[in-house]
């Protein structure tokens, strides 16, 4: 008989929606509302009880991660829901978390969800390709991102245009973050450097985004701009 049990935390203020998480990991793929992404994991949208929510769905990792997540560290819908608390404690914008489900069969991580507050806004890379006022405002909010992380220490591996969503009034939301570090040198130290790589798909945008972020801080324009143009090479060589 296969064992099978389940690691389930619902933010306290959304009670309401206990219920249903609880049945999330029973649901059909179907039922779990409209598919706006799917690569490597599956992100679904749909309303509940009059709250829009997200549901993302990670895809069950290697056998040794499976190991690892059930064991050894954090799963990445449990630092998804719990790097969201940490961020919102220090103002950074992130779609409100409602809960994180863990599926563990024979003692490994199988399926895992996390579950957050739906935000109507749009990528940051749509905004950036659209030009005009768009493209201006957007590279601004790619900027205010990075002054948010570097005043409070932050580094992400996964920053960039898409992992950074824009509201109606171009107020920055960062999504995709299980892999943030936290606690981490400000300025623009060669960690911190590394947010250049693939803050923008192109050299132009980047150099934009570092000049406008070099203005908000203070900074050099001419060596922050030397520093992303270095980061951004680097990481599209051939």
């Amino acid at each position: 008989m296969t064992c099978v049990s389940y690691k389930i935390v619902v933010s306290p203020r959304y009670e309401a929606l206990s219920e249903y998480v609880h049945s999330i990991p029973s649901l059909p793929a179907e039922s779990l509302g409209t598919v706006i992404y799917h690569i490597r994991n599956t992100v679904y949208r749909t309303s509940v009880h009059g709250v829009d929510i997200v549901t993302k769905q990670y895809r069950v990792p290697h056998l040794l991660n499976r190991f690892a997540y059930a064991h050894l560290r954090p799963s990445k819908a449990e630092r998804a829901y719990s790097y969201a608390l940490r961020l919102q404690e220090k103002g950074i914008l992130t779609p409100e978390p409602i809960a994180y489900i863990c599926e563990y069969c024979c003692g490994l991580l199988r399926r895992s969800f996390f579950i957050s507050q739906a935000v109507d806004a749009t990528d940051a890379d749509r905004l950036l390709a659209a030009g005009g006022d768009n493209r201006q405002q957007a590279i601004t909010a790619m900027a205010k991102t990075l002054m948010a992380l570097r005043k409070h220490g932050i580094v992400n591996p996964d920053l960039n245009p898409r992992n950074v969503m824009l509201d109606a009034k171009y107020q920055p939301y960062l999504i995709d973050i299980n892999r943030l570090q936290f606690g981490a040198d400000g300025g623009c130290d060669s960690k911190f450097a590394e947010h250049f790589k693939r803050i923008a798909d192109d050299l132009p945008t980047t150099l934009d985004i570092a000049r406008r972020y070099a203005e908000m801080a203070h900074l050099d324009a001419d060596s922050i701009a030397a520093i992303a143009q270095k980061q951004w090479l680097n990481d599209h060589k051939g």
